[in-house]
């Protein structure tokens, strides 16, 4: 898992909630299993929010992109496929 990351996202954490009401997410893929390079993006589900805007989720991955200085992909738990939802399932860092 990337440390540097991870405490980024939980300092950013109150204002994702606060600005895009999001108020559970967690990252997956390479950067939570600390097989992350320089080029790897940081993938994230977001498991509960409260969004009151048709794009927010653009804006949010805006905001984090320039925050991380990566590229993110990001996506709601809900609308993930059952087996997309199995295979990260054991990879999830909740922040």
């Amino acid at each position: 898992m990337n440390k540097e990351i991870l405490d980024k996202l939980i300092q950013l954490k109150p204002i994702l909630k606060d600005k895009f009401g999001i108020e559970e997410f967690a990252i997956f893929g390479s950067v939570a299993k600390g097989l992350a390079n320089k080029d790897s993006d940081v993938d994230i589900v977001i498991l509960k929010m409260n969004i009151k805007k048709g794009f927010a989720l653009i804006e949010v991955k805006y905001f984090l992109e320039k925050q991380l200085n990566k590229k993110v992909d990001i996506g709601t738990y809900a609308s993930m496929k059952t087996f997309i939802k199995n295979r990260i399932k054991k990879d999830l860092i909740h922040v």
